[in-house]
């Protein structure tokens, strides 16, 4: 990232557009993406909310594809399930909670 202040260009340091929410994977596609970041956009994009197990380092467990944008929310949350045999149970309309995770 580079940063314009008074017509000197700088290197922002420190800041992460991601969490910052600047930034929006508006194709849902990914490159080893970690999978909390994954059902980050996942939930940015279908406006829904996802519960996911606490206190784990995703970075090892990431996720690659091709564009997602035209697929329905069941069928992304299918193919989830296939990728990392995990259980996702639909709590009430547009909250979902994941209980187990298998990273390969």
């Amino acid at each position: 990232m580079v940063n314009v202040q008074q017509g000197v260009l700088s290197q922002a340091k420190d800041l992460n557009f991601y969490k910052s929410g600047l930034w929006f994977n508006e194709s849902l596609s990914f490159t080893k993406t970690p999978f909390d970041a994954v059902i980050k956009d996942v939930s940015d994009f279908f406006a829904v909310k996802f519960e996911i197990p606490q206190g784990r380092d995703w970075s090892n467990c990431t996720f690659t594809s091709g564009s997602l944008k035209n697929s329905t929310l069941e069928e992304i949350i299918t193919t989830l399930k296939l990728t990392y045999e995990l259980d996702c149970v639909k709590i009430y309309d547009k909250h979902y909670k994941i209980s187990k995770v298998k990273c390969r």
